[in-house]
């Protein structure tokens, strides 16, 4: 009898480690399970992380590939155009109106006239109802949403009032390239500072002075082939190349538009004519929505250009952090 019980405890603990060596074998062969649906998780996570770490890397190195592509720019003399009926006020007109009015100060839209060395300008009256005295100045104006330049400013003592004229549009803009055919509107903003501690006083929005041959199709963009570059809403293409009556290089012409929701600062960051590398200092203001014809002067090479590189960056307005370069843009003369 005791043997008999000897032998059912034993049977009993061969039993148990059975089934505790089975249990510990279940465990292990889900626990090695595991960790291999783990390393297949990983080691798939890390191949679509390659994926995408290649597709941005061939991505990226297309862009460059792009941008490295030369782009041909036809070398010419200026030319003398007959600008006559566009910079005519036969046929074209404003309506009076308050431009802004603010802190006591008033400026109107009276009419427009017609300059023979200035060109086309709009009259208006500046009223300086404050107790400042004050300047006023134009900073930014385009014409058919093409960036121009204007030297306007004007002093205006308190309680006093002054006619002025801000000039917008001439003969040498538009034998540089200008493409308007017709004003359809001025964009106008103002600067107001005081004149005793220059302390700006208020910026002005844009204010649209409409004219009688306003009309959305008026406003031509640049359809040119000769894209240089292209992303995120900007774009820069040639437009021509200007020469002396000697061959030697004047100005370059470029097309620059801003066709994103930021108002920004253009700075040139490369210019190389063959192998002449020229200082760069052309920089301008350039709002969202708006175009700008830019001559980039190259004449100091002082020699037939056969080949030229150019190079921009975008800051965003008063900020001197790029958040956008071109790099090396290239271009062949023909």
């Amino acid at each position: 009898m005791k043997k008999t019980k000897i032998s059912i405890v034993v049977t009993l603990i061969f039993v148990l480690v059975f089934l505790m060596t089975s249990c510990g074998s279940s465990e292990k062969t889900e626990d090695n399970a595991k960790d291999e649906v783990d390393t297949k998780e990983i080691e798939s996570s890390d191949n679509e992380e390659k994926d995408a770490n290649q597709e941005e890397k061939e991505k990226t190195e297309a862009e460059e590939s792009d941008s490295n592509v030369a782009v041909e720019v036809v070398a010419k003399q200026r030319e003398d155009k007959d600008n006559t009926e566009v910079l005519n006020l036969s046929n074209l007109s404003i309506e009076s109106d308050v431009l802004f009015e603010k802190d006591n100060i008033k400026v109107s839209a009276v009419e427009l006239t017609e300059d023979e060395y200035n060109g086309l300008g709009v009259n208006i009256l500046v009223q300086n109802n404050s107790d400042k005295d004050i300047y006023i100045s134009c900073p930014t104006l385009s014409v058919n949403d093409y960036m121009v330049g204007n030297l306007f400013s004007a002093s205006v003592k308190a309680g006093q009032e002054s006619s002025e004229t801000i000039f917008f549009l001439n003969d040498f803009m538009l034998d540089s390239g200008l493409p308007i055919n017709k004003v359809a509107d001025i964009e106008l903003q103002f600067v107001t500072i005081e004149e005793s501690n220059s302390q700006i006083l208020f910026e002005t929005e844009p204010v649209q002075i409409k004219t009688s041959q306003f009309s959305e199709d008026a406003k031509e963009k640049y359809d040119g082939e000769s894209v240089m570059f292209e992303k995120d809403g900007f774009k820069i293409a040639a437009m021509n190349l200007y020469e002396y009556e000697d061959g030697n290089c004047d100005n370059l012409l470029l097309y620059i538009e801003n066709n994103s929701q930021k108002d920004v600062d253009v700075y040139s960051s490369a210019l190389v004519v063959n192998d002449y590398i020229i200082n760069p200092y052309y920089a301008t203001r350039l709002p969202k929505g708006k175009m700008i014809i830019a001559p980039i002067d190259i004449s100091e090479a002082s020699q037939k250009a056969e080949k030229v590189v150019v190079g921009f960056e975008f800051n965003e307005y008063d900020s001197f952090e790029s958040f956008l370069e071109t790099g090396e843009l290239n271009l062949v003369v023909k």
